[in-house]
């Protein structure tokens, strides 16, 4: 039996389930790619970045500044302001997803790609602890 497609071409009717076998078979292989990153990610002490002491003096400066203010005009020296929003947008889906709110709705709120959403959720459970840290903050700051 033929199954005719729009453009009048005539194919077996086994072609469907082998194209959707093709098209599950990579998004498996899409799916194992990528949290085979995630799950390889490394720890602060691993990571080479934080060896540097240029990317020392950035962490350093951060933990210096004491006022919202001094770190605002840090900031928006040294990033653009897409750069200021899509970090901003990261910290609040981070706390969205804290607060056990679902994949669609971050994205919907955040405007992030449902991938970014994936890796802020497993950093939440299997990062460093900076979003945890950075969410406390938040919680203090609202209670004071």
């Amino acid at each position: 039996m033929l199954y005719k497609l729009r453009t009048r071409v005539a194919l077996p009717l086994d072609f469907i389930p082998k194209i959707l076998f093709h098209v599950f078979f990579f998004a498996i292989l899409l799916f194992s790619l990528y949290f085979s990153k995630v799950n390889n990610m490394t720890t602060i002490e691993d990571n080479p970045i934080w060896q540097k002491d240029t990317t020392c003096q950035l962490s350093t400066v951060l933990s210096v500044l004491d006022d919202e203010k001094s770190i605002q005009n840090f900031l928006s020296d040294v990033m653009t302001e897409k750069e200021i929003i899509e970090i901003s947008s990261r910290l609040e889906a981070a706390k969205m997803l804290s607060q056990n709110q679902k994949y669609p709705e971050v994205i919907k709120q955040t405007g992030l790609s449902s991938r970014t959403v994936a890796r802020i959720s497993s950093w939440l459970k299997n990062g460093c602890g900076g979003y945890e840290t950075a969410l406390l903050a938040i919680n203090h700051q609202k209670h004071m």
